[in-house]
């Protein structure tokens, strides 16, 4: 059985490398690749490696081979494995990218570089709320609900530009850095390309309904997972979340 909690150490940490490096391996190739056809340049992509429901030596194992980037759904589980990967003395940066419920906002600010899934205007209003307090600027991206399913988290494109060209400076303690969105599973790669091609869209839509001053930063695109960074690169990704495709499968417990 795989270990489950957050012991570290280096036979543990050994056990895993070899796994994840040859994973990643593939998954740079693939990248590489994907750029190549659109014209892009691999370094413009970052790899959020999801560790979600995997270890914290599997963290200390990615990191080793090289990832600094680590994407969590929970809060829960993302601030226990943050201090045993501390604790072990791998330096990483930490991304919350599950759905943030506003009483939770408190127990992450400040520890995590990025906030993807910003989805509604009540959560920027706590998350602006809980930084000011800790005298900090929170960076974060909003998540944007293109399907247009009630069910599904985020934003509508009225409301993103509402809130970017009428209400974002009032919110001085966050750093609006670009936008995130999730395509379904079961979409073949036709469907994938429109809905990536729209949202870089919507994205370079947002960018000009920001006030002058914010442009600069508003550069990340978080699109794309294990089965479709692929087709979200060639519409410019600059941020793909890859779990499966690089640890393998979950450890559900």
């Amino acid at each position: 059985m795989p270990e489950q909690g957050n012991t570290v150490n280096e036979e543990i940490i050994n056990k895993y490398q070899e796994t994840i490096e040859n994973h990643l391996t593939v998954v740079k190739k693939d990248i590489a690749a994907a750029c190549k056809a659109a014209g892009r340049d691999p370094s413009e992509v970052h790899i959020v490696a999801v560790s979600k429901f995997h270890s914290a030596a599997e963290v200390c194992a990615a990191q080793a081979c090289g990832l600094t980037h680590f994407g969590e759904n929970r809060v829960q589980e993302l601030l226990p494995k943050q201090d045993a990967v501390a604790a072990a003395d791998c330096d990483v940066s930490w991304h919350l990218i599950g759905t943030l419920q506003r009483n939770k906002v408190r127990q992450v600010i400040g520890k995590v570089a990025l906030i993807h899934s910003v989805d509604s205007l009540r959560l920027l209003k706590e998350i602006n709320k809980r930084a000011a307090n800790e005298g900090i600027v929170q960076p974060i991206l909003f998540q944007v609900n293109l399907s247009g399913v009630d069910n599904k988290h985020g934003l509508s494109v009225p409301e993103l530009i509402d809130i970017l060209s009428n209400q974002i400076s009032e919110f001085p303690h966050v750093q609006v850095k670009g936008l995130m969105t999730m395509a379904e599973f079961d979409w073949d790669d036709d469907q994938l390309d429109r809905f990536f091609a729209e949202f870089k869209k919507t994205f370079d839509l947002a960018k000009t309904s920001l006030p002058e001053s914010m442009r600069e930063v508003f550069s990340i695109i978080s699109a794309g997972m294990s089965q479709d960074f692929v087709q979200a690169i060639r519409h410019g990704a600059t941020h793909v979340r890859i779990g499966t495709a690089i640890f393998g499968p979950r450890h559900y417990k």
